[in-house]
């Protein structure tokens, strides 16, 4: 199992159905770690009647298969960095009632943010009607777009303008991007996450 060095909450049994290892009991689930090797990933509903709720830090961990990733509708929370890793993913999809956990709003300020090292991610798909998120052209931002939360690696735009009202710049936002030259940022930005910038290596101002 995936394990993180920054959750306090994980229950001292555990339960495995298929490729998918969460809390044992009866109420909701809570998905620890992922390890099949399909392709094309969906992580359903409900396990065993049991509704799934929420997806870990690092479920899904050091993955070279797994080229889509779909969350099915009501599933509430995925944590900072749910997955890492993971060389062939492209495509995320996420339901309309998901929320995304940052950890920079808490005690570890600065941790990672949506994905680590998924240098193929191109598009992030958002159903329509999520209150907590909105995609545009296949960035990540919070509802009222005051944070930008995952800009993907494989957006091969080479200037990047940062829309006006955005306040904050998650962790690893544009983080191994090879083909943005420039970003330009609006007066409104306030804080910058932690290597927001990593390894952009076509990065010239």
């Amino acid at each position: 199992m995936a394990s993180s060095p920054y959750c306090d909450d994980v229950p001292s049994e555990m339960e495995t159905y298929g490729d998918f290892t969460f809390n044992k009991g009866l109420g909701n689930i809570t998905i620890f770690s992922y390890s099949g090797k399909d392709a094309n990933v969906v992580i359903p509903s409900k396990i065993n009647g049991r509704p799934v709720k929420r997806l870990e830090h690092y479920f899904i961990l050091n993955n070279n298969t797994m080229e889509s990733l779909t969350l099915s509708e009501g599933i509430e929370r995925i944590s900072y960095s749910f997955i890492g890793h993971c060389d062939k993913l492209k495509v995320i999809s996420l339901p309309s009632t998901v929320e995304f956990n940052s950890a920079n709003s808490g005690m570890f300020a600065g941790a990672p943010g949506l994905v680590d090292t998924c240098e193929a991610l191109e598009t992030i798909n958002l159903a329509s009607g999520n209150p907590y998120l909105s995609v545009i052209d296949h960035v990540l931002y919070n509802k009222d777009m005051t944070i930008l939360i995952c800009y993907p690696p494989k957006n091969r735009s080479t200037v990047i303008h940062v829309p006006d009202g955005v306040q904050t710049i998650e962790a690893n936002t544009f983080e191994h991007n090879h083909y943005v030259e420039e970003i330009v940022l609006p007066d409104s930005v306030q804080s910058i996450g932690y290597w927001a910038f990593n390894d952009c290596a076509a990065l010239k101002k």
